[in-house]
C-alpha cells in the first residue's frame, strides 16, 4: 500500500467521509487540507502528484496549505502528524506533543531507575577491587591476563554511570 493510500484511509476515517468526492463542503475541504499537509510532510511528492491523487489541481493543494491549514483544529493536526511519525512537526502546545514527550521521559526514567538499582552492587564490586594489593593483581593477571582488562572496563562504566546519574539529578 502506497503512503498516499494510507493517508487517504486515515483522513477518511477521521472525518468519516470520502475526500475524493467532488464537493466544496467545508468538512471535505478541511479533510483534503489535512491530507495535503500530511502528504507533504511524509513524502517528497510534488503538489501536482499529491493533488492528482484526489483528482484535484496542484493549485488547490497549494491554496489549502497556505490558507486552510491554519483554520484546522490543532489537536486534529497534531494527532495526524503523530500518527504518521512526523513528531518534529507536532505543535508544542498540543496534547499529542505532551503525550510524546511524556512517553520519552518515561523511557528515560526507566533507564535511570535501572542504573540506580544496580549501582549499589557495582559500588560494592568497585570497593572490593580497590583494596586488592598490587601483588594480588599480578597473581590474578598471571592466571588470566584479560580478567583485569574486563574489570577495568567495568569500573570505567560504573564511574561513567555514576557520573551520568549524578549529572542527571
Amino acid at each position: 500500500m502506497d503512503i498516499l493510500d494510507e493517508i487517504y484511509e486515515y483522513v477518511n476515517k477521521e472525518f468519516n467521509l470520502d475526500i475524493k468526492d467532488a464537493t466544496r463542503k467545508r468538512d471535505y475541504v478541511e479533510a483534503r487540507a489535512l491530507f495535503y499537509l500530511i502528504a507533504r510532510k511524509k513524502t517528497n511528492y510534488s503538489y501536482e502528484c499529491i493533488s492528482g491523487y484526489l483528482n484535484k489541481n496542484h493549485a488547490t493543494a497549494v491554496h489549502a496549505m497556505q490558507n486552510i491549514i491554519q483554520h484546522l483544529d490543532k489537536e486534529t493536526v497534531a494527532e495526524a502528524l503523530s500518527h504518521f511519525d512526523c513528531a518534529d512537526d507536532v505543535p508544542r502546545d498540543t496534547i499529542a506533543y505532551l503525550r510524546r514527550k511524556t512517553s520519552e521521559l518515561e523511557k528515560e526514567l526507566k533507564v535511570k531507575e535501572e542504573i540506580l538499582r544496580i549501582m549499589p552492587r557495582m559500588e560494592d564490586v568497585y570497593a572490593k577491587l580497590k583494596y586488592l594489593s598490587e601483588e594480588q593483581k599480578q597473581r590474578v593477571n598471571r592466571r588470566n591476563e584479560f580478567q583485569f582488562e574486563t574489570i577495568d572496563k567495568c569500573l570505567d562504566t560504573v564511574n561513567s554511570s555514576i557520573g551520568l546519574v549524578i549529572q542527571g539529578e
